[in-house]
């Protein structure tokens, strides 16, 4: 049997401490308040990330599943002590609890294993992994991976009971395979009459897997307006006037000769429309108005703020005319990962938000790792060195796995989830496809997954308005035994 001697690749973060570059301007009373509610959130409902690591992803019914849970605090990416217990669920397909465990935290890190029953049925399961702190907020944020447990030894006598059970097994994975959704995602939120509206889509099945499609673009009098296909991963994007007082559907054709017809978010006849395009250096924000002028200055004032990891790194006010307003926003203000841009009104109503991905600095923000191999006899001896980008040895905890060739299948890894999954809401297929430095098509098709995604640890709305979640579980709840 071929053994490889994996290192997953799990770039490391050099953890610095983040400092806004916005000169924030607090003469400006509305600006000051999005930032103190934003530095609140922060500070109070401090958010945390979970990696989990598990030694492959396919085992046997009857094996044991080792693991390294990595907890960081979500601003700073520095390893979180408050919490001292780690959750570790094992799910089922029906969503039902087959295993837990808690590993102990230890400075950030948790080490554990646990055995699996030889008589699980054979699929795919859930590896569930948060905090007692985590609780209080989204489970969309909890760290989730998917393992396949094979059990060819399983019952080889089938019983009555057992074969209802696969039959109830079979129509609910049937039904959640045939049935498909399609979204559309206006950019900015939402579709404004007038003006040229992008509108992103994403195409997947109930088991969140994306499906190809193609479709035409109809307004209520079933005149054709446009056509368009996804392009990667069931996602696509196209651009149209929409008009006001018109309703738009779109009729979508799927691989399997099936059709159905989709209504459109419905069309405003005043508002705001922002778009965003991510250049080399810079992110070019342009922000469109339809909505009557005011002899009241403060209605024709916006306010744009940019934000990565609950700090502000951007903000403008600026008047708005029917000249389309045009912002140049530094990337250089960013740490690596999402950013959020809100557009404001001058009332601090938030209007419209874009996501976009600000790529990791490799030269500053990670450590180069190197692997060597030496072969002495029957024995391979592998020497790991870390350099930090200035040359000189570094320090670093890693975790590394040895496994068969099959089943590493590694499409995610810690810098994926720590950097884009773990602040989006719905499945991202193949996440390190976009990490890939070599493929050309990455950044295009990675701003898609942007316009698609849901960023919400929190709400502009409730934040302005001074409601916070509520705490009802503690960072740590654990037995503490102190004897000698």
């Amino acid at each position: 049997m071929k053994i490889l001697l994996k290192l997953l690749p799990i770039p490391i973060l050099i953890a610095t401490a983040i400092i806004s570059l916005a000169l924030v301007d607090y003469d400006d009373l509305r600006i000051a308040k999005i930032v103190d509610q934003l530095n609140i959130f922060r500070t109070k409902y401090r958010q945390q990330k979970i990696y989990l690591h598990s030694d492959k992803n396919v085992y046997l019914a009857g094996e044991t599943i080792w693991m390294k849970a990595y907890l960081l605090d979500a601003s700073s990416l520095l390893s979180d002590s408050v919490s001292k217990e780690i959750y570790v669920d094992l799910i089922d397909f029906n969503n039902q609890q087959v295993r837990s465990i808690i590993l102990r935290n230890q400075n950030g890190f948790g080490y554990g294993d646990f055995l699996l029953s030889d008589t699980l049925i054979e699929g795919n399961y859930q590896l569930r992994c948060y905090t007692n702190w985590m609780r209080n907020f989204d489970n969309d944020f909890f760290f989730n991976k998917t393992i396949t447990i094979k059990s060819p030894n399983y019952e080889n006598v089938v019983t009555r009971e057992r074969l209802k059970m696969l039959k109830s097994y079979n129509r609910k994975f049937n039904r959640l395979e045939n049935d498909k959704t399609v979204h559309f995602f206006p950019e900015g939120g939402n579709l404004v009459a007038g003006f040229n509206n992008k509108v992103a889509f994403k195409a997947e099945n109930n088991l969140g897997l994306s499906i190809d499609i193609h479709g035409t673009l109809l307004d209520d009098k079933k005149n054709q307006i446009t056509t368009f296909e996804s392009i990667h991963n069931g996602m696509g994007v196209f651009e149209f006037k929409p008009e006001a007082g018109k309703k738009y559907s779109a009729e979508i054709s799927y691989a399997n000769g099936k059709s159905e017809k989709i209504p459109l978010p419905r069309v405003m006849n005043n508002g705001f429309v922002m778009s965003a395009e991510p250049l080399e250096d810079n992110i070019k924000v342009t922000i469109r108005s339809n909505r009557p002028s005011s002899a009241d200055v403060v209605y024709n004032e916006v306010i744009v703020i940019a934000q990565s990891r609950g700090i502000v790194q951007f903000e403008a006010k600026k008047e708005i005319t029917d000249v389309p307003l045009v912002l140049t926003i530094p990337k250089k203000s960013f740490p690596a990962g999402i950013a959020q841009i809100t557009l404001f009104d001058g009332r601090n109503e938030p209007q419209c938000e874009r996501l976009v991905f600000i790529k990791p600095r490799y030269d500053t923000e990670f450590r180069s790792l190197n692997l060597a191999q030496e072969q002495k006899g029957d024995s391979i001896f592998y020497t790991i060195k870390l350099n930090a980008s200035y040359g000189f040895p570094a320090n670093t905890n890693l975790s590394m796995a040895v496994t068969e060739s099959d089943s590493a299948n590694i499409s995610e890894n810690i810098s994926t989830h720590l950097l884009l999954t773990s602040d989006l809401k719905g499945r991202v297929e193949n996440p390190s496809f976009y990490f890939e430095k070599d493929e050309p098509n990455a950044e295009k098709y990675l701003d898609l997954v942007m316009l698609t995604n849901g960023w919400r640890r929190f709400i502009w709305k409730d934040l302005l308005a001074d409601k916070f979640p509520p705490v009802q579980y503690s960072p740590s709840e654990g037995l503490s035994i102190d004897g000698k």
